[in-house]
């Protein structure tokens, strides 16, 4: 699974997830 996403996917990947948990906490 690694190997089809590449490092800048994951990056973005992480930032979405970081904000969902922002929102998701703040609400």
């Amino acid at each position: 699974m690694g190997s089809i996403l590449s490092t800048q996917d994951i990056t973005w990947l992480n930032l979405f997830l970081y904000c969902l948990n922002c929102v998701r906490f703040c609400l």
